[in-house]
């Protein structure tokens, strides 16, 4: 991403009342406990090393997509 970090977009994601529930999950080949742990701070839901393992993703992403549903459900 050539404007923008991943850190900053999740910033940005995560200061925005309309998207502050939506499940963010980084994808990276950093793998260094710094990079992790920031991530995890500016309000990411998970951290995958490349290379993935598409399965792997795919349930990750189904995972976290269910448990945002169920929490829509919750508060309505």
């Amino acid at each position: 991403m050539p404007e923008i970090t991943g850190i900053e977009l999740c910033q940005v994601v995560r200061n925005d009342p309309r998207w502050q529930n939506l499940p963010v999950l980084f994808l990276s080949a950093h793998t260094d406990a710094q990079t992790v742990q920031r991530v995890f701070t500016v309000g990411a839901d998970d951290y995958v090393n490349k290379p993935i393992v598409t399965s792997e993703l795919v349930a990750r992403v189904q995972s976290k997509l269910n448990r945002a549903r169920k929490g829509r459900s919750a508060a309505t």
